[in-house]
């Protein structure tokens, strides 16, 4: 990790996030495994650190409660999944359909994208490939969101780790 800043820069946040959600005397095998594989991943495979760290966020947030919903309506319940236009709303607690009100325009390639990674097992972390809108779309809504459930500061959320995203050679 301290030979790529990028990688390093995901792996602190992870680190970050997992002490601060840590709770004293009570283990969380999940979690660790969580945090283990994406370590591992960050440090010996070639998978982008901003794939890692969005999956490690969600599972993050989903262990401690906040899953975001992504199918159906966070307000009203409509199935979304064949719905245009829709939105993220940190507030409500995930996607809202048009008539629900307005938030952070997200695709629905991106909410499949979120829905997957949270289905995924920890071991196939390093599979995760992610085109370069998904990603933008991910980072403006996933910390955002997580400041908003989590209602703390939280200074791994404020480091910026996929801030400076390249675009990948197959994105043209």
């Amino acid at each position: 990790l301290r030979d790529d800043y990028d990688r390093f820069r995901a792996g602190l946040s992870v680190l970050a996030l997992t002490v601060d959600g840590a709770r004293e005397a009570d283990p969380d095998p999940a979690l660790f495994s969580t945090l283990y594989h994406t370590l591992s991943y960050l440090c010996y495979t070639d998978s982008d650190p901003c794939d890692l760290y969005f999956a490690f966020l969600l599972k993050y947030l989903d262990r401690h409660g906040y899953r975001p919903m992504l199918t159906r309506c966070a307000k009203c319940s409509q199935d979304l999944r064949n719905m245009q236009k829709l939105t993220f709303l940190a507030s409500a607690g995930g996607a809202v359909c048009p008539d629900c009100g307005a938030g952070q325009a997200v695709s629905r390639v991106t909410l499949e994208a979120m829905r997957r990674m949270l289905q995924l097992e920890d071991e196939k972390l390093q599979k995760i490939r992610l085109p370069y809108k998904v990603r933008l779309e991910l980072n403006d809504i996933l910390p955002a969101y997580a400041r908003c459930v989590l209602e703390r500061r939280i200074r791994a959320l404020e480091m910026g780790v996929c801030d400076n995203m390249h675009k990948e050679a197959d994105e043209k």
